[in-house]
């Protein structure tokens, strides 16, 4: 049995536990890797509005090995990076709209990533138009849909914002990242859409606490905290910087473990290991 410690309002606590199968442990022998269920019985989705594990990798695996993690490792979530022009791997599985109905049909629960322009800041050799960011935001978000679209995700679904680490005290930039995202934001609603963002308490996620403050700005739905503590916490941060009363009903997730192999039912992946208690796809009734 798998159960996860969770610090909720500075409290340990242990949550509800994620699966009660009994699990091989990493490196157990081989098992034929079949394109869809039919050699074994896939436990059932995990309930989306329950905490889950969850593990993103920067290429997409195939049908075959999802179905094999889904059969025998503790993750019931993957992330997946749609689109973006700082999208670092192809993701060929994601050019269509084939993979993500057969991974849904395995029970996967699908966190989509969408890695656009960083802040002005920094040295990524895409960054926000800072003089104008709320038109660039905008053209941003609009392509985030048609990713969202091309890959099979519908309406009500999320669209979380890859935004990596900045100098959270640059002032200036995150003003210019804030006008960016409320500008992204808006467009993805307006086509239905949820808006979440992946960011670091000190950066990204202490700008929209700040932008939150302001009625002008349009603020992400969910957040997905980005950082490698080695263990899940989705509070328990400075309150100064992301305050737990913000985003506090299922709207956060966190990445506490970066780049390792996992191996499951033979199939060895490279991953980030995350805590989930945020928006996915799809959603329970």
């Amino acid at each position: 049995m798998l159960a996860v410690a969770v610090l909720v309002g500075g409290i340990w606590a242990t949550a509800v536990p994620v699966d009660a199968r009994a699990r091989p442990t990493p490196g157990a022998a081989n098992i034929r890797v079949v394109p869809v269920a039919g050699d074994g019985v896939l436990p059932p989705p995990h309930p989306s509005r329950e905490p889950s594990l969850g593990f993103d990798a920067c290429d997409t695996p195939g049908v075959g090995e999802m179905w094999v993690w889904r059969l025998h490792s503790p993750y019931s979530t993957v992330a997946v990076y749609i689109g973006g022009e700082l999208r670092l791997c192809k993701n060929p599985f994601l050019d269509d709209a084939v993979w993500v109905p057969r991974v849904v049909a395995q029970g996967w629960r699908i966190i989509p990533i969408y890695v656009g322009p960083q802040a002005p800041c920094t040295d990524y050799h895409v960054t926000i138009d800072a003089e104008n960011a709320d038109q660039h935001g905008a053209t941003i978000g609009r392509d985030a849909v048609t990713r969202a679209r091309v890959v099979g995700l519908p309406p009500g679904a999320p669209i979380y914002y890859d935004l990596e680490a900045y100098r959270g005290s640059d002032v200036a930039c995150s003003n210019a990242v804030n006008a960016f995202l409320s500008s992204w934001v808006r467009e993805v609603h307006a086509a239905g859409y949820k808006a979440a963002l992946y960011a670091t308490p000190e950066s990204g996620l202490a700008a929209q606490v700040r932008a939150a403050a302001n009625p002008a700005l349009a603020t992400v739905d969910a957040i997905w905290i980005a950082r490698w503590s080695g263990s899940p916490n989705l509070f328990g941060y400075d309150p100064n910087v992301l305050p737990a009363s913000m985003w506090s009903q299922r709207s956060r997730t966190h990445q506490y473990l970066g780049d390792h192999d996992e191996t499951w039912g033979g199939v060895t992946i490279n991953i980030d290991s995350n805590f989930v208690d945020g928006p996915v796809y799809p959603e329970d009734p």
